[in-house]
């Protein structure tokens, strides 16, 4: 899942402000005016990205896996 939000935020005096979110997934970097302002470097790609199993219906062949759909979940990252 690939899922990214930005929320920009200006204030009635002008002040601006920002927050990233992303879903989890490999990486994320945020700039702006070639400031960086957020990086989001994934732990483990494996580990988060393994759909998990179903059904194991014979241990010779490969697992069934559930691959239905998940919304994106937020994690604010800034």
């Amino acid at each position: 899942n690939v899922a990214q939000k930005l929320g920009v935020n200006i204030s009635s005096t002008g002040n601006v402000s920002v927050s990233a979110s992303t879903d989890i997934f490999p990486s994320a970097t945020l700039s702006v005016n070639n400031l960086k302002m957020m990086q989001y470097d994934q732990p483990s790609f494996k580990a988060t990205h393994t759909q998990p199993i179903k059904a194991q219906p014979f241990p010779f062949l490969p697992p069934i896996r559930d691959n239905s759909y998940l919304p994106a979940k937020w994690y604010k990252r800034l």
